[in-house]
Order: structure tokens, then sequence, then C-alpha cells
């Protein structure tokens, strides 16, 4: 039953977490906000909602603080395989092209990263305010300063193209309605599946860490999947990586939220947190450097259809699951 359960929850993440995504692209395209800057942010935002809710789900109703983790760094590096993946799917010279916003958010996901590492490594409460944490201050603001100068760099960009400023085209009030409806319905799944993945951790004896880094981030990483895949058998690849590495950087910000929701024994999340979380933190930095170096460098080089950097990529994240089945 609890894996029916579990599965209902992902069809409906999927499918609505898809058309959230059509319907914030038409928003954003009719208010005037770039493609670039779509992907980067706003679609990253809106295919991470599941995230959101699935971990404030953990911490706050289920009180598990190591599924919370494991759906944060498991989503990220999910994430990061999947670009692996989309190498294999198109064989296109313009997929590593150097995008100065897309460089930019892989380094501030690094980042706020790193910081949450620290957090974990240094087990201590670091109370700044109530039970809130010191390193979630530190994650919120990265994001929030980082965001700021992401909107700053599209607004230069903008100012050298021949973007059109004055976009006349109505928006209609039924595709608020249908975004939110959906918004809505990949709340009630995510909180759904929430309790399925630690009921699966029960039934089957996995650790938390496992299921979160592997169930629950496959679960909640969908729409981020249909979304980029989709993007990239469009042609549009620039706003499909935008989506991924702009939901890695908007996931980790959400661990400084779920702080607010932990309230047992006024300890902060990372007090409680298991130092597995360190090792796939540590993965996904290295795997989103690998892609970084690659983009920069702008690789051609490839084998059976992907890319030196890919084949890396992906025999890591194999390795690192593999590693958290077996000790965490």
């Amino acid at each position: 039953m609890v894996w029916i359960k579990f599965l209902i929850s992902i069809v409906i993440i999927l499918i609505c977490g898809y058309k959230l995504s059509k319907y914030g692209d038409t928003i954003s395209e009719k208010t005037g906000l770039g493609k670039g800057f779509v992907g980067v942010l706003l679609l990253g935002a809106i295919t991470s909602l599941p995230e959101v809710i699935t971990t404030i789900s953990s911490v706050s109703l289920v009180k598990n603080v190591n599924l919370a983790w494991g759906n944060i760094y498991g989503s990220n590096l999910l994430n990061i395989s999947v670009i692996a993946f989309c190498d294999f799917l198109i064989l296109d010279k313009d997929f590593r092209k150097f995008n100065k916003n897309n460089v930019l958010t892989g380094a501030l996901g690094v980042i706020i990263t790193v910081i949450g590492i620290i957090g974990i490594a240094v087990h201590k409460t670091w109370i700044i305010f109530s039970h809130i944490s010191l390193f979630s201050i530190l994650i919120l603001g990265t994001y929030i300063i980082g965001t700021y100068v992401l909107y700053l760099n599209e607004r230069a960009r903008k100012a050298n193209s021949d973007y059109v400023k004055n976009n006349k085209e109505k928006l209609e009030n039924k595709i608020f309605i249908y975004f939110f409806l959906n918004a809505l319905l990949i709340v009630i799944a995510g909180v759904n599946v929430t309790y399925a993945c630690d009921e699966i951790a029960r039934i089957t004896g996995l650790g938390s860490s496992f299921v979160g880094s592997l169930f629950l981030a496959i679960a909640t990483s969908l729409p981020e999947i249909v979304v980029s895949i989709s993007a990239i058998k469009l042609g549009a690849v620039s706003m499909a990586i935008g989506n991924i590495l702009g939901s890695n950087f908007f996931n980790v910000s959400i661990i400084a939220l779920s702080d607010l929701f932990y309230t047992i024994n006024s300890k902060s999340i990372f007090y409680d947190a298991s130092h597995i979380h360190i090792l796939t933190g540590l993965i996904f930095i290295i795997l989103t450097n690998i892609y970084l170096t690659g983009m920069v460098l702008e690789a051609k080089k490839r084998f059976l259809r992907f890319g030196y950097d890919s084949i890396i990529i992906l025999i890591l994240y194999f390795l690192t699951f593999s590693y958290i089945f077996k000790y965490g």
C-alpha cells in the first residue's frame, strides 16, 4: 500500500510539475522576464516546489532530519546526473556553450553547499535566534545576495541586447488559477510522498539518509527532469541547464527555511544531521565543478555519445549511492 501511495504521489508531482513550469514560463515571458532568468531563477524555484514541501514536512511533521537532508543533497546530486543523461540524448555542439549566468549560478550553488557542509561538520547548535542556526542565516543571506547578483547580470544582458521592453500581451486570469491549482496539488503530493518515504525506510530497514537521498530525491526531482529534457528537445539548451543549476541553488536555501520548522529540543537542523550528508554534499560540489569546467572549456570530446565530464559524473553518482546504501 505504501508503494502505491508513493507512486501515485510521483505521478501527481510529475504531471503538475510539468504544467506548473509551462505556466510559469508563460507568466514570465508576458511580464517581460528573459529566458535565461526564467531558467536559472523562476523556473528553478518552481520546479523545486516539491523539495520545499517534502523537506519542511520531513522536519515538521515526520520529525526526520536525515530525510530532509537526504532529499536536498540527493536531489542536487540527481539533478547534476540529469545533465549527464541529457548529454546522451542530444549531440549538440552548443550543449556546453559558456553561459555567464549558468556558470555563476553553479558557483553560487557550490558556495551555499559548502556552508551547509560546515554546519553539519561542526555539529554544534550555534543558535542565533530561538532555535535558528548561524548557518541557516548564512545560507539564506547567500541565496538572497546571489539572486540579486543574478538579477543585475540579467538586466545588464538585456540592456546590451535587442530585448523587447514593452510586452503588450495581456495575461489571462485563468493562467494564474491553473498555476496555483497545480502548485496546490504538488503541495499535497509532496506531503504524501514524505510520509511514504518515512514508512518505506521503516518497513525495508533502509536508513533515512539513503531513502531520502534516493527515493525522495527522485520523486521531488521529477519536475526538473521532465522540464529539462523537454527544453533540450525544443532546442532551449541554456534554459534546461539553467533550470537544473537554478534548482540546485534554490534547494540548499530550503535547509535554512526548514530550520524554522525544526523545534525538537531547541536544536537546529544541523545539530541532528548525520555526517553521511557531508559526503553527498562534497560529491555534489565535485560533480558541479566538473560540469562547470566542461562548460567553461566548451569541451567537445565524446565517448559513446557521452562527454568525458558526463561519464565521470555518472560514475561518481552511482559510487556515492552504493556507499550510502552500505554505510548510510
